[in-house]
């Protein structure tokens, strides 16, 4: 019913995540105007930051896999200038920063799936332990007969569990499981 109109912005825009019991004290604190309220997957509320750099509007999300924190999209162009405010003002809060590799490691131990590595259009919700998700009243939709069997009358036949990672590399699709404990 309504008009809406597709773009690829990726070359335009960068993200950053701040993430943790500390984010939204953190996200506060760069944009002097009290922490912005705590956002469920998939919600977003735009924001107003202050760097060296002058203030400028920042789009907050909250997090699909419904981790504490944010996913801060901004133009590319002003990354650096938010990284910077977001690393001098974190320091005070005890922010480590970290890249996505170290993100990938906690969210394979925690069992938190991402589209593309633990689950795809083939996956069930249910399989994936994505329970939030999962509507039984709502009516139908694709998959629910499926999702309601299992849960009703059997299990699936694959199931989501973390993982315990050494090192500090998260393991690739395909790689293979050499120990139970």
């Amino acid at each position: 019913t309504e008009q809406v109109e597709l773009e690829d912005v990726t070359g335009r825009y960068g993200r950053l995540a701040v993430l943790g019991p500390k984010a939204a004290e953190i996200v506060g604190a760069i944009s002097g105007g009290g922490e912005p309220c705590a956002l469920e997957p998939g919600r977003h509320n735009e924001w107003v930051v202050n760097t060296q750099d002058g203030d400028f509007v920042i789009r907050l999300a909250g997090p699909p896999d419904g981790t504490e924190g944010y996913y801060i999209f901004v133009a590319r162009a002003r990354l650096a200038p938010l990284w910077a405010a977001i690393e001098t003002t974190g320091k005070a809060h005890g922010l480590i920063p970290c890249g996505r590799e170290a993100l990938t490691v906690v969210q394979v131990e925690e069992a938190r799936p991402q589209f593309g590595r633990e689950m795809d259009e083939a996956t069930l919700a249910i399989e994936a332990k994505l329970y939030p998700a999962i509507s039984y009243t709502k009516g139908c939709y694709l998959g629910q007969e499926a999702v309601a069997r299992m849960t009703y009358r059997g299990k699936p036949a694959k199931e989501l569990m973390g993982l315990v990672v050494e090192g500090n590399a998260a393991p690739a699709p395909g790689d293979a499981l050499v120990a139970m404990v």
